[in-house]
């Protein structure tokens, strides 16, 4: 986790050192997260992400953006059965979110496709600080969140709107894996809620994985020298 501070600390000291032209904006979408849990299958989690981001323009090709944001993590369990006595069959999603607040230093290739179109990709480091946690189901594994997490994030999309700004909307994909786990319980024993009855549980190691999908508004400031 230190090496990747450092490394985001040293993306923000070349923002202004080498690049005049810069971009600024928010993002914001639809966030899919999954877990890996040891031992136990997960569905995914279909929440929310919103961003702001600062972008040095080094060339017409290359920038250095870094990212602040609000990121939820997490997954969910899905349980279905019928209803005693009938046909019904009845279904009930039980969510564990956790909300990160979320540093990103990146580096993003350009690539111009027409005069008012861009594609780009991008490849950062993260670091998040959990502060918020929603478990619907195994309540007791809030005890178990590590708060520090870090990973990384590739990730593409597209610029519309004049390439020279002054404004340009934003379509954003990016993939999250952390290398760190979200969740750390050593082997123990819990209540199932549903029976009451105390169940045996493994080493829980859980990692995050985030698909996230988000629009967006880029402002765009270039200097020309006379």
């Amino acid at each position: 986790m230190k090496k990747i501070f450092i490394l985001i600390i040293g993306l923000l000291s070349i923002l202004d050192l080498q690049a005049q032209d810069n971009a600024y904006g928010l993002l914001g979408g639809l966030t899919v997260g999954t877990q890996r849990w040891n031992g136990f299958d997960r569905d995914p989690l279909l929440t929310w992400n919103a961003r702001g981001f600062y972008e040095s323009i080094l060339n017409d090709g290359l920038s250095v953006p870094i990212e602040f944001g609000y990121h939820n993590r997490g997954s969910a369990l899905l349980q279905q059965g019928f209803v005693s006595g009938t046909n019904q069959l009845i279904s009930q999603n039980y969510r564990m979110r956790i909300g990160n607040l979320s540093v990103l230093g990146a580096a993003k290739k350009i690539y111009k496709l027409k005069d008012n179109m861009e594609a780009y990709a991008k490849l950062g480091v993260r670091l998040e600080y959990s502060v918020t946690d929603s478990f619907e189901v195994f309540e007791q594994y809030t005890d178990a969140i590590q708060p520090f997490n870090y990973g990384f994030t590739l990730g593409g999309g597209f610029h519309f709107g004049p390439v020279d700004g002054p404004t340009q909307f934003v379509l954003d994909f990016q993939i999250s894996p952390d290398f760190s786990q979200q969740i750390y319980a050593p082997a123990g024993t819990l209540i199932n809620r549903f029976t009451g009855q105390p169940v045996s549980f493994s080493e829980q190691k859980v990692t995050n994985i985030s698909i996230e999908i988000s629009l967006g508004i880029r402002f765009v400031t270039k200097y020309y020298e006379e």
